[in-house]
């Protein structure tokens, strides 16, 4: 739930830069058509970003037209953005299912010794 909720509202964030840039030039989607492959709506733009987070896209395929055609300060965004949901998101995913594996296996041990005791 906390990896959907940070990918919405990055999606939700991005969303309205690239509305705010397309107010001062009509014509940005079309100019870039990979711009409006991966950011066209908030949909596409959340499956973008999980694609990004999960190794689905490159990044630079990504950040490449939100540099150039939105706002070089995007790149600074989306770099912070990789960094914090690949470094920090995932490494809490990874030691929640860590967590979980040791307790089954401590659960386990306890059962194997108590069944020892009993014979």
């Amino acid at each position: 739930i906390l990896m959907t909720l940070m990918i919405y509202v990055t999606a939700v964030a991005l969303g309205q830069m690239i509305a705010d840039a397309g107010e001062t030039n009509s014509q940005l989607m079309e100019e870039e058509p990979d711009l409006f492959k991966y950011y066209r709506d908030l949909p596409r733009t959340f499956i973008t970003l999980f694609q990004a987070m999960t190794g689905g896209v490159d990044w630079n395929d990504l950040m490449v037209p939100l540099e150039t055609k939105v706002s070089p300060m995007l790149s600074v965004f989306f770099v912070a953005y990789i960094s914090f949901s690949v470094l920090a998101m995932m490494n809490v995913v990874t030691g929640i299912f860590v967590d979980s594996a040791l307790a089954s296996s401590k659960r386990d041990q306890d059962a194997l010794v108590a069944q020892r005791i009993h014979e």
